[in-house]
């Protein structure tokens, strides 16, 4: 399956100087690449969001179609309600979101690989795919009453479910295999997540 990336013509002159991210950064912006590469918290989901929304609104044509966003992700998860804010505007904009995992994705940052546009998520060959129960925002320290435990327990179930839902309708998988394998800690190369339906194909040199 013979896929195009980094589509573009991008001049440099070949220095001893390093590489300037912010720069390097606003080209494949404007290629309509945006990277998801950090643990996913209010601010980086924040800068998701809002990149998405812009490139969505960029580059409509006069046939209401947008161009394709690449998402690449290389990320430990993180929030769930910061990365359900990413996957609520990836799920409802108009471009499809081609979503490309680099190193590795882990809890709701699989869940985002798996939310791409069906036919067009992948990971390259050595990358890890993390299945796991819903982590960050149900820790408590310090004093609490037994009601604030209560809650935490709700809240965490209900993630634990939606997780469950949506790892489901994007893999096709059963929800008692999903929650079984969030259970069990499921780690998958790119072939077995090809299998489970997380993504579509393994990206090669030649389309890079």
């Amino acid at each position: 399956m013979g896929r195009e990336f980094f589509k573009g013509n991008l001049a440099y002159e070949q220095t001893s100087k390093p590489i300037d991210k912010e720069v390097a950064y606003s080209y494949l912006f404007n290629e309509r690449i945006i990277f998801l590469m950090d643990e996913i918290e209010d601010d980086l989901a924040d800068s998701i969001v809002t990149q998405l929304l812009i490139l969505d609104l960029n580059d409509l044509n006069q046939d209401k179609q947008c161009k394709d966003i690449q998402l690449f992700i290389n990320s430990p998860g993180g929030s769930v309600c910061s990365g359900l804010a990413i996957y609520d505007v990836i799920q409802n904009i108009r471009a499809d979101v081609s979503t490309f995992c680099l190193g590795w994705s882990a809890g709701i940052a699989a869940v985002l690989l798996a939310a791409g546009s069906k036919g067009k998520r992948a990971c390259t060959p050595y990358a890890k795919i993390w299945l796991h129960q819903p982590m960050g925002g149900f820790g408590m320290t310090g004093l609490y009453q037994f009601s604030d435990m209560d809650l935490h327990l709700k809240e965490f179930l209900h993630y634990k479910t939606l997780f469950k839902e949506i790892l489901s309708f994007h893999t096709g998988q059963e929800m008692k295999k999903v929650e079984a394998d969030m259970d069990m800690d499921n780690y998958m190369s790119a072939n077995e997540a090809i299998d489970y339906g997380l993504i579509d194909f393994i990206i090669s040199k030649d389309q890079l």
